[in-house]
């Protein structure tokens, strides 16, 4: 009972809470990552992250595949281990540095809901098959720059080579990032005009750095597969399945002879998408209401988000992971939220009792309702369900974890 009325520090308890969702999100992902990668040799799990340039030359996302496979011929490490390690790598830092950023921010609902919304956060929860793709690299990178503008560290020469080069050498392990980096030159822009501090000669640099790289990409780069890859893949021990996903699809991209997204997406109904879109960007946009002081912010804030959505329709066209599009926009909404927040003071202190019965009101009871239908009620998967109701996957990936953690053996 004492412990229950001991003091504590609301930011303390707040990174607690984050700690806790961090580990629970890792039990979730990393054991189907594990297999998928281990096991079934997955083509988009392993294989797109064997890409590389021994086969055919210069291409899209074969910086991955190059280092990848150079360290398992020098070390004598299965490839699969050095992938998995990897991008359990880059969740682990993710997490670190996201409760870093949010540790101390003091949160209301409506944030809470839209970064718990299976369309965000806990969308590669409900779709396993969208953990442990390469956009984990993008959100990295975005946490790091969020960090440093929370430090005012964004503005100096080198904070912006340094991130020039992150976003230089991510584009080149997938070209998604070129249709993303405008959030970081957005985010620049807005607190440049406010602050008065930075250059428009960085964020050119910052530019540059995702739109050089791309441009060589789609102008000179080769296929993903040059048809050498099983070849290299063989001797490496990889199971042939790898080559069953991104290896085998039908070739896509700028080009003659190459087709687009649009004929799988009315076959399969992807305008179902569009329920998921609103619901989420509704949800954003009451998050906004109760954090800017007038309409005029509100419109140019609506304007700014039609036109990053616009610049990223080349993925729609040319690619059928439109959950994983809409996933990664609303993801960098949801770290550029983070700045409309301030944060807690360190002095502010509660009890676990105090909480406990804060919480137990017929108001908060109702938000409870409420955040249950939504994070619970519906999701998207990454390709072809663009909307399924009621068919949520976070409460069975919770469950799986205490039935599944054995599959987690190296």
């Amino acid at each position: 009972m004492l412990f229950l009325n001991k003091p504590f520090s609301k930011i303390q308890l707040q990174t607690i809470v984050l700690i806790l969702f961090s580990i629970v999100f890792l039990l979730i992902g990393l054991p189907p990552l594990y297999k998928r990668i281990m096991i079934w040799s997955d083509g988009y799990a392993l294989g797109d992250w064997l890409i590389n340039y021994e086969d055919g030359g210069f291409k899209r996302r074969g910086l991955s595949g190059t280092i990848f496979i150079s360290l398992a011929r020098l070390t004598g490490i299965y490839v699969g281990k050095i992938v998995f390690s990897f991008v359990a790598f880059l969740y682990f830092t993710f997490l670190i540095l996201l409760v870093k950023t949010v540790r101390n921010i003091k949160f209301d609902f409506q944030f809470l809901l839209f970064c718990c919304l299976p369309t965000v956060f806990l969308f590669p929860i409900n779709d396993f098959y969208a953990f442990g793709r390469k956009e984990i690299i993008f959100f990295n990178i975005f946490l790091l720059f969020i960090n440093a503008y929370q430090k005012r560290n964004i503005y100096s020469w080198k904070f912006t080579l340094i991130l020039s080069f992150f976003i230089a050498i991510a584009t080149l392990f997938h070209e998604l990032v070129v249709f993303y980096v405008p959030y970081f030159l957005i985010v620049y822009l807005f607190h440049f005009v406010k602050d008065k501090k930075g250059s428009l000669l960085k964020m050119t640099v910052i530019g540059a750095s995702a739109f050089i790289p791309a441009f060589i990409i789609f102008t000179i780069g080769k296929d993903i597969n040059e048809g050498n890859s099983w070849g290299i893949f063989n001797n490496l021990g990889v199971a042939e399945n790898v080559m069953k996903g991104i290896f085998d699809w039908p070739k896509e991209g700028f080009g003659k002879g190459k087709v687009n997204a649009l004929t799988f997406a009315k076959e399969r109904n992807y305008a179902l998408y569009a329920i998921s879109y609103l619901i989420t960007i509704a949800i954003f946009f009451s998050v906004l209401l109760k954090n800017i002081t007038s309409k005029s912010e509100l419109i140019k804030i609506g304007v700014i988000h039609i036109g990053l959505i616009t610049l990223s329709v080349p993925m729609f066209f040319l690619t059928i992971d439109w959950g994983r599009w809409l996933n990664i926009h609303f993801v960098c909404m949801a770290f550029v939220l983070i700045l409309f927040y301030k944060k807690r003071n360190p002095s502010e202190t509660t009890s676990i009792k105090s909480l406990i019965l804060h919480f137990i009101s017929i108001k908060n009871i109702s938000k409870l309702l409420i955040f249950s239908i939504f994070v619970f009620g519906f999701s998207m998967d990454h390709v072809e369900i663009g909307f399924k109701l009621g068919q949520n996957g976070v409460l069975k990936a919770i469950r799986d974890v205490f039935w599944n953690l054995r599959q987690f053996n190296f």
